[in-house]
C-alpha cells in the first residue's frame, strides 16, 4: 500500500444567524454563499438550520456573503453589509477571516414579498400558462432596481433566478416598486 501524508492549513469559521424584519424572526433554510472578494470565485455555501443559525468552515481570507432567500418566507435576498444598507449583490461588503479565527455574521433581511410568474411568448395573444414544451425554461429573471418604502431610489442587483422546467419563476424582494428584466441564456 502507498502511504500519503497530508498537512491541513489552519482554518477559519464563519458563524451567524439570519433573521428577518423588525421582529427579528429567525429564518430557516436560507442559503448563504461565500465568494472570494478579489476573484469573485465561489468558495462555498451553507443553509441556516431550523433556528436560523449557520456555521461554515473556510480558509482564511477576504470574502463577500450573499444571502439567497429561496424559501417561501417573505423576506428579500441581499448581499451582507454591516451597516444594514442595501448594496449591489456583485459588490457586497468585504470581510476578512483570520487563520484560526471566527467571524460572526448576524444578518437581518428586509421585509418584503414574492414576485412570481410564468415566462411566455407575449406575441401569441393567448393567456400565459405553464409551458408544456419547456421552451421558456432556464430564462434568467433579474431584479435590478427598486424604490424602497421611503421613496429612496436604490440601484442594485438583489437577485437573479431562472425559470424552472415549467417556465415558472419566483423571486423574493423587499417592499417597494420593483423593476425586473428577463432574458434568455444563449
Amino acid at each position: 500500500p502507498q502511504v500519503t501524508n497530508f498537512q491541513l492549513a489552519a482554518g477559519s469559521r464563519i458563524t451567524g444567524t439570519i433573521t428577518g424584519g423588525a421582529n427579528n424572526t429567525k429564518l430557516k433554510r436560507v442559503k448563504i454563499r461565500f465568494r472570494d472578494s478579489v476573484s469573485r470565485r465561489f468558495r462555498g455555501a451553507v443553509r441556516t438550520n431550523d433556528d436560523g443559525d449557520f456555521n461554515f468552515n473556510i480558509s482564511p481570507g477576504s470574502y463577500i456573503a450573499y444571502i439567497s432567500n429561496d424559501t417561501n418566507q417573505q423576506y428579500a435576498s441581499t448581499a451582507w453589509t454591516s451597516n444594514g444598507g442595501h448594496v449591489d449583490r456583485n459588490y457586497g461588503e468585504i470581510f476578512t477571516v483570520a487563520a484560526g479565527g471566527t467571524k460572526d455574521l448576524d444578518i437581518n433581511l428586509a421585509e418584503g414579498g414574492t414576485i412570481q410568474g410564468i415566462v411566455c411568448n407575449s406575441g401569441t395573444g393567448t393567456t400565459c400558462v405553464e409551458s408544456s414544451d419547456h421552451q421558456f425554461k432556464k430564462i434568467k429573471i433579474r431584479k435590478f432596481s427598486a424604490t424602497d418604502r421611503f421613496s429612496n431610489n436604490i440601484e442594485f442587483d438583489t437577485d437573479t433566478v431562472r425559470s424552472n422546467s415549467k417556465s415558472k419563476f419566483r423571486l423574493q424582494v423587499p417592499y417597494g416598486v420593483q423593476s425586473i428584466r428577463q432574458w434568455k441564456k444563449l
